[in-house]
């Protein structure tokens, strides 16, 4: 698949992507090229045409990942969900950062860096001095972790995919806030 079909394909599905996760059209246009650019100078390393949307979307979250990183603009709260891009947003996502304060301490650190704030899992490896494996380990362990506290909060339903669709808070459990860590 060419660059110009792609981003034929893509371009307006993009644009509404971007203007949820930054504030001006000016911004919105300068990661729009950004975002062409990168997925022109890499779509030869797309492996399956089948995973393009996911790919597409990986390199548009990452181009804006960059963005904030260079503008340092930390008044957006780009990273509020643990899962950046969905078909549908979750009401659960709100409760997702005082649950992971409900984790001990390692636990957080670890799921605040590679789930909200999105370091690469090699790159925080490297930075607190484990193997790349071993951190994985340690991921998986913190999300089911993770997804325990979620299952004492709240009744969840899953479609065919083991996507959440809905999901009710427990008769007598208080969720945790922020205000509570």
């Amino acid at each position: 698949m060419n660059t110009e079909k792609i981003w034929s394909d893509y371009k307006n599905e993009l644009t509404f992507y971007i203007k949820s996760k930054v504030s001006n059209d000016h911004d919105t246009e300068e990661l729009l090229q950004e975002i062409l650019m990168r997925i022109h100078s890499k779509h030869h390393t797309l492996q399956s045409s089948k995973c393009l949307k996911t790919w597409i979307y990986q390199i548009s979250k990452n181009a804006i990942i960059d963005f904030y990183r260079r503008t340092k603009n930390t008044s957006t709260p780009y990273c509020e969900s643990l899962y950046q891009y969905t078909e549908i947003e979750h009401p659960f996502t709100e409760c997702l950062i005082p649950l992971i304060k409900t984790l001990p301490l390692e636990k957080q650190e670890l799921l605040l860096a590679i789930d909200i704030q999105e370091i690469p899992q090699k790159e925080y490896a490297e930075h607190i001095g484990i193997s790349y494996s071993t951190l994985k380990s340690r991921v998986q362990k913190a999300r089911e972790e993770l997804r325990h506290a979620f299952d004492n909060c709240c009744h969840m339903s899953f479609d065919m995919n083991n996507k959440v669709i809905d999901y009710k808070i427990k008769k007598g459990v208080k969720p945790p806030s922020d205000n509570d860590s």
